[in-house]
């Protein structure tokens, strides 16, 4: 048996902002994009 209960409202929100602050804290810088774009295209041949 599983229980299941919803979170209110202000519980989802702030959830919500800290995923979307953790998001824009580590995004990777534009030179480390480029490698692993090179590296996939390197793959993929």
């Amino acid at each position: 048996m599983v229980e299941t209960t919803a979170l209110s409202q202000p519980e989802s929100e702030a959830r919500a902002r800290a995923i979307d602050s953790y998001t824009e804290r580590y995004r990777a810088p534009f030179s480390l994009r480029c490698g692993a774009l090179l590296i996939d295209y390197i793959v993929v041949i």
